[in-house]
């Protein structure tokens, strides 16, 4: 019956995607991210974690985007939590030459459980540094407003499914306002032993706005809209 509710939910989140940008010329991808993420119990209340991941783009044979991020995490209630942290993070750019970015951040996160199912919402405020020491332009702060909504089923004590969707707001940007950027991830999570969890997902990506962001220059001209497939695998381990 899971399955059968999942089939039936994805067609309509990416038909109504493309159906909000029909008049837009996007550009199709294959994608491949893979994560390993670390994380310490420090008390009941607060842990630690860091994740590294690579991103493997233009239909799985080239490196994308490499990164590292290290996040606390802290219980303020049962069904509140607050996060903080910073990614270092090497990524092309339109031509191909690796830039560094440095990005800040802070969240909150709601969650509800009802039944198998537990729903949460996580609002999260960006800083974020491009190419800083390297460019004229190293120096801006670029601000984002991302937003996450999950919906996760507890299919059994080992297992659970979920989905999510994820939108990113540029804050400061002239170039243009309100959503950049979706994804919609479908995937599962399997305990594989009590410290060590397996995270298997479908995202699909859609970017409804071009915007370099104080980056053109005499010679910019638009580019077409990202839009890509992402197969995604990752691996936690607790200590």
């Amino acid at each position: 019956m899971t399955k059968s509710i999942i089939r039936s939910i994805l067609p309509i989140i990416l038909t109504g995607q493309s159906f909000l940008s029909f008049a837009q010329i996007s550009v199709d991808d294959s994608q491949v991210w893979t994560h390993l993420r670390l994380k310490k119990e420090i008390t009941n209340k607060l842990d630690v974690n860091l994740k590294v991941q690579a991103r493997l783009k233009n239909d799985v044979s080239s490196l994308g985007r490499a990164s590292a991020n290290f996040r606390i995490n802290y219980k303020l209630h049962k069904n509140v939590k607050l996060m903080a942290g910073y990614s270092f993070i090497e990524k092309q750019n339109k031509k191909e030459i690796f830039k560094t970015r440095h990005s800040y951040y802070a969240a909150i996160e709601l969650k509800k459980s009802i039944r198998r199912f537990e729903v949460s919402y996580r609002n999260l405020f960006m800083l974020r540094y491009k190419n800083p020491l390297t460019s004229y332009e190293g120096y801006i702060p670029y601000f984002y407003d991302r937003n996450r909504v999950t919906i996760r089923y507890e299919q059994s004590k080992r297992v659970s499914l979920y989905l999510k969707e994820d939108i990113n707001i540029p804050l400061n940007n002239p170039q243009l306002s309100g959503i950049s950027r979706a994804r919609t991830f479908l995937g599962t999570e399997i305990s594989i032993t009590k410290n060590q969890q397996l995270d298997l997902y479908l995202m699909y990506h859609y970017q409804f706005q071009d915007g370099d962001w104080f980056e053109q220059d005499i010679s910019y001209t638009p580019t077409p809209l990202d839009r890509f497939i992402v197969y995604g695998i990752g691996y936690e381990i607790k200590f």
